[in-house]
């Protein structure tokens, strides 16, 4: 039996003078992303379908005859204009990014009124699935890599609003990579022209707490409207790494989202993972501990994530020189001193147990040198 035909695209020459102006000035800024006439073999059934696209797998032409995979949104761009011309915006930004631990936008075509986005496809699937399938694999590693990424769009101004594990999809060769960032945002704007509620849209297991502590007046508990930003991606990157020490999503313990919410608010944050193999995986937790953070300012930028990531095999480093005594003070130290000043020169006090005085310990995160300079 033959299969059923994939439902025809539209070329945006076809259909452009249905827009108003600024939407096709939007689309003449993309047409050399326009992929209509370069996908073919479109499989005519879903690979994959999220809460707000289903997936199809498809060659193009233009790339080799690459496999691709084509992502349909669920959002028609004539009874939703705004909402259409966020999407392509987003889609100029995507188009230009250019990291290994970003997915490649390839293109896009129009399914119909249908906008569907076109990136390679990977084979090996989202991280989360990745990680159960290779458990050899450092998630020390695939942190850094997903951070690397985050830190490459915040580097400029783009803002995820949507990082989780199923949102990170696995290369050939293993690496991370960042993958529908915006959309999650743009789709929330979808609904809400048909929607009065005041309850956020999005993953809640992964939204920071300003995201959900709105009063009726539609503000945040600090001050300022609840948006996305670059310390919510912080927030949810605390999240994922969790996914990868625990192999489970955040909060799994509780079945509905309502329940999730209600704990952010409530100030609960996942439990510490009982168990933890190594220093590595310690660090990795200290990480998520000041991603979660109640106020966005007191959480470390990406920048500074990478820099304490990049380090971590100096920093359990044994310093030559140092006491007995000394180094078990710096062991409980949990080598915070990297988020703690902006001078990376950090003082800090720990109390020795059986030690009348104590020590007081000074640690330069640019020498990672320790020393005790006296009692108190």
């Amino acid at each position: 039996m033959d299969k059923p035909k994939p439902e025809p695209r539209s070329s945006v020459a076809n259909i452009v003078g249905k827009y108003d102006k600024g939407l096709e000035d939007l689309l003449k800024q993309l047409s050399h992303i326009d992929l209509t006439d370069d996908v073919h073999d479109q499989d005519a059934y879903l690979d994959a379908h999220g809460g707000y696209c289903d997936v199809f797998i498809a060659k193009s032409r233009r790339h080799g005859e690459r496999v691709v995979a084509i992502k349909r949104l669920r959002v028609h761009i004539l009874h939703h204009k705004d909402v259409a011309k966020m999407l392509f915006r987003e889609l100029t930004i995507w188009s230009s990014l250019d990291h290994p631990n970003v997915l490649p936008l390839l293109g896009y075509v129009m399914h119909g009124k249908y906008p569907a986005l076109i990136s390679e496809w990977m084979g090996n699937g989202t991280m989360k699935r990745y990680m159960e399938d290779h458990p050899e694999v450092s998630v020390m590693n695939m942190a850094k890599g997903i951070a690397a990424g985050l830190l490459h769009l915040h580097e400029l101004n783009v803002v995820h609003s949507d990082l989780k594990s199923d949102n990170i999809l696995i290369s050939e060769d293993g690496q991370p990579l960042l993958a529908d960032f915006g959309i999650s945002r743009i789709m929330t704007a979808s609904l809400s022209v048909t929607t009065t509620t005041a309850a956020p849209k999005g993953s809640v297991r992964w939204m920071a707490i300003e995201l959900l502590e709105v009063d009726l007046s539609g503000e945040q508990s600090f001050g300022k409207p609840a948006v996305h930003t670059k310390m919510t991606d912080v927030w949810s990157y605390g999240m994922v790494i969790y996914e990868l020490l625990t192999s489970q999503y955040p909060y799994a313990h509780l079945r509905h989202e309502l329940q999730v919410s209600m704990a952010i608010i409530n100030g609960q944050t996942p439990e510490r993972p009982t168990d933890l193999k190594n220093r590595e995986e310690d660090l990795m937790w200290l990480v998520c501990q000041k991603c979660w953070q109640a106020d966005p300012l007191h959480r470390p930028d990406m920048g500074r994530l990478c820099n304490v990531l990049r380090h971590e095999t100096a920093m359990f480093k044994q310093y030559e020189g140092v006491s007995a005594d000394s180094r078990s003070v710096m062991d409980r130290l949990q080598h915070f001193t990297l988020w703690d000043n902006p001078h990376r020169e950090v003082f800090w006090e720990e109390p020795i147990p059986q030690s009348p005085g104590g020590w007081r310990i000074v640690l330069s995160d640019i020498t990672l040198r320790c020393q005790v300079v006296g009692r108190r």
